[in-house]
């Protein structure tokens, strides 16, 4: 009775470990997915800084002081956005590392107790 009692706790416990395997390759896909999403759509704004630093040059010697202000503010909260997305960017690589470090440690957990 106990042999079967084993043998069906370890068959249960290892249609968990395929189901939480299953379960971290789709978060681990998804995650993927949005980082390169995200990060592609970074990169792709970022090669338009140097072309709106041009531009901000030009105009600040065409404006008056007061326009020359407002114009620099706006520059100040357009790269705190950068940095903010930025920190976007680097948040999601953080999560998909953290991700993939649970499912091994996961992994290994269900492989340790399974094989005891």
């Amino acid at each position: 009775m106990g042999l079967l009692d084993n043998q069906k706790r370890k068959k249960e416990i290892q249609e968990l470990q395929r189901k939480t395997e299953a379960l971290h390759t789709d978060i681990s896909k998804e995650i993927e997915e949005l980082l390169n999403e995200l990060n592609s759509e970074f990169e792709a704004h970022q090669k338009q800084e140097k072309e709106w630093e041009a531009l901000l040059l030009d105009l600040a010697n065409k404006l008056d002081a007061q326009e020359r202000s407002r114009l620099e503010q706006l520059a100040y909260h357009l790269r705190a956005i950068k940095q903010c997305a930025r920190k976007g960017v680097d948040a999601m690589k953080q999560l998909s590392r953290d991700q993939k470090k649970a499912a091994q440690e996961n992994r290994r957990d269900y492989e340790e107790y399974l094989y005891l």
